[in-house]
């Protein structure tokens, strides 16, 4: 669990120590520099997520946000009250990736605008005349000062001006000592964990379906069939990978089914494939791999089939570039995402 992060910039250095609550989300942050505390700032959830932020500077609370969900969790707006400063109703624009591009007032005037080096998450122009404090910038993620950081308590993710920090363990002291203006940090890579699962019975394309469309579509929808195919085998998979996984998943994108090109994420894709070729057993899994330049990506197959073979047996086919006909493989297909651990000294 992450509960220190120290920035060291011309000799004075600045400590944010970091509290979680019982589902390890945080719940506290406070900022020090040279010693002495500048800023509490505290977080409360509500049933869908995020429901209030305070911020206190010298024991005194001057700032309240309320904020409005939706029931997955996005947030739709907030209600921005600081003492001496903007007080109003501000309400989310996000971009394809998820990111904070713009809040606008009642009135559809943008009150603070981001655009983002979407390799790394550094802001590279901010218009925000009001000095706004948005604690929901990149990817949607929890950003303490230029640091945006997710943790539920052993995966974390941060995201600052000179990279990304991915990763999972017990680090509890991550240090930040590179000076605005300097070379950005090197990274090392963290291999996806490896895993293969394949169902015990098959499934037909309405019991998808019907659990996809009950959790409400999307990247829940995504997550509700992954929970009926597999259900307690997910526990295997660290948290933060699980969820990056699933957000891939959700990302719509152009297939063929049946001879016919279709538009959709993950589980409407697998949907489709049963309906079209009725019941089946089904597969996923990841692998790691390093592309022509050097990058390392994590890999996630899935795969439909008439016949039950093991795991390791479908991604032996799916390599050997055989498709349906005689052996049973109905549809099949790869997702791939980037995965980092965290800063070399």
């Amino acid at each position: 669990m992450i509960t220190q992060l120290t920035a060291i910039q011309g000799g004075t250095t600045t400590i944010f120590a970091i509290s979680y609550d019982g589902m390890d989300r945080i719940n506290e942050y406070i900022k020090s520099v040279g010693g002495i505390q500048q800023e509490q700032w505290r977080f409360y959830y509500g049933p869908t997520g995020i429901d209030k932020i305070t911020r206190a500077q010298g024991g005194i609370q001057n700032l309240t946000i309320d904020y409005s969900t939706d029931p997955n969790g996005r947030i739709l707006s907030m209600t921005y009250t600081e003492a001496g400063g903007y007080s109003g109703e501000l309400f989310y624009t996000f971009d394809s990736f998820g990111n904070t591009v713009a809040l606008t007032n009642t009135q559809g005037n943008v009150i603070v605008g981001y655009l983002y080096d979407l390799n790394n998450g550094k802001i590279v122009s901010e218009y925000n005349p009001y000095g706004i404090d948005n604690p929901f910038g990149f990817r949607g993620g929890l950003s303490i000062e230029n640091l945006t950081l997710t943790s539920n308590g052993k995966d974390f993710t941060i995201l600052n001006n000179y990279g990304a920090i991915i990763g999972n363990g017990n680090l509890a002291d991550i240090t930040w000592a590179q000076p605005p203006g300097t070379s950005p940090l090197p990274l090392e890579f963290c291999p996806c964990p490896e895993f293969s699962f394949g169902t015990e019975r098959q499934f037909s394309a309405d019991e998808l379906q019907e659990a996809y469309d009950k959790a409400g579509g999307g990247e829940v929808g995504v997550r509700a069939v992954l929970e009926l195919l597999f259900g307690d085998k997910l526990n295997s998979i660290p948290k933060a990978e699980l969820d990056a996984i699933i957000s891939e998943l959700s990302k719509e994108s152009d297939y063929s089914v049946g001879g016919e090109w279709k538009t959709g994420n993950w589980a409407e894709k697998l949907i489709d494939t049963l309906d079209t070729h009725g019941s089946q057993y089904v597969y996923v899994g990841t692998f790691g791999v390093t592309d022509s330049a050097g990058r390392e990506w994590c890999i996630f197959w899935w795969a439909a089939s008439e016949i039950k073979y093991t795991p390791q047996e479908i991604l032996e086919k799916i390599s050997e570039g055989i498709a349906g006909g005689e052996t049973g493989i109905r549809g099949y297909g790869f997702y791939s995402y980037r995965r980092y651990l965290h800063f070399l000294p």
